[in-house]
């Protein structure tokens, strides 16, 4: 059997921590290797050099981008393909609107955090998701782990589209 690897493409330490914990156990039984790569702070010529690399090896990948202040998942993805020539757009999951409203997604209604979170997580920021930080954690990277520690998938696809569009993409599913 061919070794299958897994490119995971994601713009900062938020994405890294969330695929890590998220989609890697979910996507471990496809791939022999799995492996992410921050492409956010690369000039745009490394990234396309990158992904010749992962087409040459045969190996899948896709790349996770924030839609910031596009319009729609469509245009983000032309404009990354503007910018890296290499990419193709098949492989680009659009996160609506930044990976944190994916964090508080995966959080249950009684959560034992204690947060309140909107049915639909789609609108929330990185400051939103600031706000809902509880006094007893002392950074917002520890509020994210412990809020990935408490994840559930199927919660998640029900809060937010592009998280469940991304978890049916990868074939995710709640242990």
């Amino acid at each position: 059997m061919p070794h299958k690897r897994l490119f995971l493409l994601v713009e900062g330490d938020d994405d890294e921590r969330f695929v890590e914990r998220i989609a890697i156990p979910g996507l471990s039984s496809r791939y022999d290797c799995i492996e992410i790569w921050k492409y956010a702070r690369q000039k745009n010529e490394k990234v396309d050099s990158f992904l010749r690399s992962v087409k040459a090896m045969g190996a899948d990948y896709f790349l996770l981008a924030d839609i910031n202040s596009h319009p729609c998942p469509t245009k983000k993805k032309e404009s990354l393909s503007q910018r890296f020539r290499g990419l193709d757009t098949h492989h680009v999951l659009v996160v609506v609107s930044e990976i944190e409203s994916w964090y508080l997604a995966g959080l249950a209604d009684n959560n034992p955090l204690g947060v309140s979170v909107p049915k639909d997580t789609s609108r929330v920021t990185k400051e939103g998701f600031q706000s809902t930080l509880p006094d007893n954690f002392d950074s917002r990277i520890d509020y994210m782990v412990e809020v990935l520690r408490h994840f559930d998938i199927n919660t998640a696809t029900r809060r937010n589209s592009s998280f469940e569009y991304f978890a049916r993409r990868c074939g995710l599913r709640s242990p």
